[in-house]
């Protein structure tokens, strides 16, 4: 697939396997994030046409410093989690990742030095309703605007987005509308 195609969304009527395990602490120098990875909010039937694989609990303890300052390059989550294959950019408040700009490499191998993007529609990755799919490990994750927790929180178009996760620089992220 070398072309973008309409994306094909299953829609989010199912409930999650697990329930919803979050803390999140704010201190003078760290937000950290202790989650289950498990969303609070329906997802798509998983697995799928698009997607083999079944939702499973993970165990995520993540640390956002609060000193914050801009970088000139994408800042990726540190300790354990830096390991992953894929960028992680967003920790969401139902402690699920937001992974923006990510999907399969091409031919399968990350030497040809670019992947597919997600929301393309040029390869079938499942994705639900909220943007998201699951990873083989069982991973829940999002790759677009996270549309079910938007809805949990009470977005409304026009009026400043709800705090929707931390960036891994420590920076708040709010979904559509900011301040003008």
């Amino acid at each position: 697939a070398t072309e973008s195609a309409p994306l094909k969304l299953v829609s989010a009527e199912e409930r999650t396997p697990e329930r919803n395990k979050v803390k999140i602490r704010k201190r003078n120098d760290e937000v950290s994030i202790q989650s289950n990875g498990i969303p609070d909010h329906l997802i798509g039937a998983f697995p799928n046409s698009g997607n083999p694989h079944e939702v499973k609990e993970q165990d995520y303890d993540i640390v956002f410093p609060s000193d914050r300052e801009e970088a000139p390059t994408v800042t990726k989550l540190q300790g354990d989690l830096a390991s992953r294959q894929f960028r992680v950019f967003v920790v969401t408040l139902d402690g699920v990742f937001l992974e923006p700009g990510t999907a399969e490499f091409r031919k399968g191998r990350r030497e040809n030095g670019w992947n597919y993007e997600a929301l393309g529609g040029a390869v079938r990755l499942g994705l639900d309703a909220n943007y998201g799919h699951v990873q083989p490990d069982g991973n829940y994750h999002y790759h677009g605007l996270p549309t079910g927790l938007m809805k949990r929180l009470g977005h409304k178009v026009g009026e400043h987005s709800p705090l929707i996760g931390w960036a891994a620089d420590g920076f708040p992220i709010y979904a559509l509308y900011g301040q003008a």
